[in-house]
């Protein structure tokens, strides 16, 4: 019985949308993509306004100011704008990412004209009112609170931080209870005010309206707003990542621990992205990658194991992350590094290449069916300056990545000796074997503040021997 899947299928014929595109007067960026299949239209719109734009001391500004959008405005209170957002059947939400603030709604074409005035009000009118942002402010921490508890998420967030430093990119968006607790209403109105500008915005319809009806609506609604862009530009993270080194956080009375492994990576726009995709794939990304068949399915030692792309617009970051009983902790550590080692020195195999591309590009049409997901391709391209046909030429550079090319962006880019290693699990179980990886900080789970740019509370008072702590 021949226990090898199938071949991939036959690639199928898709072509992105097309779509059209103009400068207001003002500055502001708007893309149209015509689709009349449903009456339904979807609005996003980006601001150069996302956490990078902040010290990590504020770590959840930007996103505490996306919350606040649609509290309260100039001529809606909070229940009244819910209310009219209601009577057209329209959503709105908002958020904050690492590079940027987005906006989104959608509505039915014919209730299309109000939804466009209260998305301009919802931008241009905002109160950002003290009681309010205190009941947000409040929302937030408490869901905080709760992350910080999960195991899971404090190891993400820890290697996060190793891996970016001091640097915006190191923080979470939504930010750590201490510095909400610092955070003042007039300090998210300075913030908004400073960003919330036409030249830092792109405006995207999709759906059932034309471009003209649609240059119509922003000319009418948001040619009257005003502003060059933000002072100044953002700071990429330093070329060079730490280095080697490795975190554990205690979580008491946990039964397993959870792992991340990571180094930095590449921004979005650089030229080895795409050949990086694809090896991503091969590693760690697919349920057949070379990680989880080894951890999960070879050696039993997890039920899921993945690594993870993230390539923003400064930087990027590469990482591994799974879960095991905590006496097998150093075990599946080991094997990963081992994994890693094996990626960079040797090769992958043509079988493995053609999968991965069967996967991605047999993938991008699903992911691009609706008007949203379409917008959402083109606001990544407005926000890291892709060129014009990236998504109608995407399929067929995948298509042309050659073995020897993926092998030397992978021997360029994975570097297992920069990797950060973070286990988050009952302590006094894994730091002995844990030693074996190097020097590394013991943390209590109680202690982590990721907006502190030493990352530690404070001392702990009884070190360990063979172990340095902060």
């Amino acid at each position: 019985m021949n226990a090898l899947p199938p071949p991939p299928a036959a690639k199928r014929e898709f072509s992105f949308p097309e779509h059209r595109s103009c400068r207001l007067p003002n500055g502001l960026t708007l893309l149209v993509v015509e689709d009349f299949r449903q009456p339904m239209v979807v609005l996003d719109l980006m601001l150069d306004a996302g956490s990078i734009r902040h010290s990590p001391a504020s770590a959840g500004l930007s996103s505490i100011a996306a919350r606040l959008l649609s509290q309260g405005t100039e001529h809606y209170s909070a229940q009244e704008m819910a209310r009219s957002l209601d009577l057209i059947a329209a959503g709105l939400a908002a958020h904050a990412a690492r590079d940027a603030f987005y906006v989104s709604m959608q509505t039915l074409q014919p209730a299309l004209p109000l939804a466009v005035r209260l998305l301009a009000e919802t931008l241009l009118r905002p109160l950002f009112e003290p009681e309010e942002m205190q009941r947000v402010i409040l929302n937030q921490t408490s869901s905080l609170q709760i992350h910080y508890a999960d195991a899971e998420f404090l190891a993400a967030a820890a290697a996060t931080r190793l891996l970016f430093g001091a640097h915006s990119y190191g923080t979470p968006a939504d930010g750590h209870p201490a510095s909400l607790a610092r955070m003042s209403a007039e300090e998210v109105r300075r913030f908004y005010s400073a960003h919330s500008r036409p030249e830092n915005a792109c405006l995207i319809f999709s759906g059932a309206i034309g471009f003209a009806e649609a240059l119509r609506l922003a000319e009418d609604n948001l040619g009257a707003w005003t502003g060059g862009r933000s002072p100044g530009a953002p700071t990429p993270p330093s070329p060079d990542g730490p280095g080697q080194r490795v975190l554990l956080i205690d979580v008491p009375h946990a039964v397993q621990t959870q792992i991340v492994i990571g180094q930095r990576c590449i921004a979005r726009r650089d030229p080895d992205h795409l050949p990086l995709v694809l090896a991503n794939q091969v590693f760690g990304a697919g349920f057949n990658s070379r990680l989880n068949l080894r951890l999960r399915a070879r050696e039993g030692l997890t039920y899921g194991a993945r690594s993870v792309l993230q390539m923003d617009r400064l930087g990027g970051s590469f990482q591994i992350s799974t879960f095991t009983q905590t006496g097998k902790s150093a075990q599946a550590v080991g094997i990963i590094l081992e994994l890693l080692q094996e990626f960079v020195h040797g090769p992958i195999t043509a079988r493995e290449l053609e999968d991965a591309k069967a996967y991605v590009i047999g993938s991008f049409p699903i992911h691009n069916e609706t008007p949203g997901q379409v917008a959402d391709r083109l606001l990544s391209s407005a926000l890291h300056e892709l060129p014009e046909d990236y998504w109608h030429t995407y399929r067929q550079k995948l298509e042309e990545i050659t073995l020897e090319e993926i092998s030397s962006v992978i021997r360029k880019h994975i570097r297992p000796e920069h990797c950060s290693i973070v286990a988050a699990g009952e302590a006094s179980a894994i730091r002995s074997s844990m030693r074996d990886f190097g020097e590394g900080v013991l943390l209590a789970a109680s202690r982590f503040d990721p907006t502190r740019e030493d990352l530690f509370l404070s001392a702990d008072p009884h070190p360990e021997p063979g172990m340095s702590y902060h």
